[in-house]
Formats: structure tokens, C-alpha cells, sequence
């Protein structure tokens, strides 16, 4: 079963909906921000849209 969902998943740079555009797009929503935003990437996948935002 293991051997399946990493199978699935190998390679993709996400895994679930949304795009790095999608990401931007929101932290523009967000804004403003402070001095020193912080992000938490908790259970998240690979840590795309945390790449992005770092």
C-alpha cells in the first residue's frame, strides 16, 4: 500500500490543488504584513508554498 501513494506522488512538486501563483496571490491577500512574517508549514506536503514564501 505504501509502495502505491509513493509511487502516486513521486516527483510532483505538490499534493493538493493550488499553484505557486495561487500561493502569491493569497500572501498579496494578506498583505500588509508585518516587519518579520513568520509561516508555519505543518504536515503540508513537500513544502512547496513554503519554498515560495521563504
Amino acid at each position: 500500500m505504501t509502495e502505491a501513494f509513493f509511487a502516486l506522488f513521486h516527483g510532483l512538486p505538490r499534493q493538493g490543488p493550488g499553484s505557486d501563483a495561487t500561493t502569491l496571490r493569497l500572501l498579496e491577500l494578506a498583505a500588509p504584513l508585518p516587519e518579520r512574517p513568520r509561516v508555519l508549514d505543518l504536515g503540508c506536503g513537500p513544502g512547496r508554498s513554503a519554498l515560495l514564501l521563504a
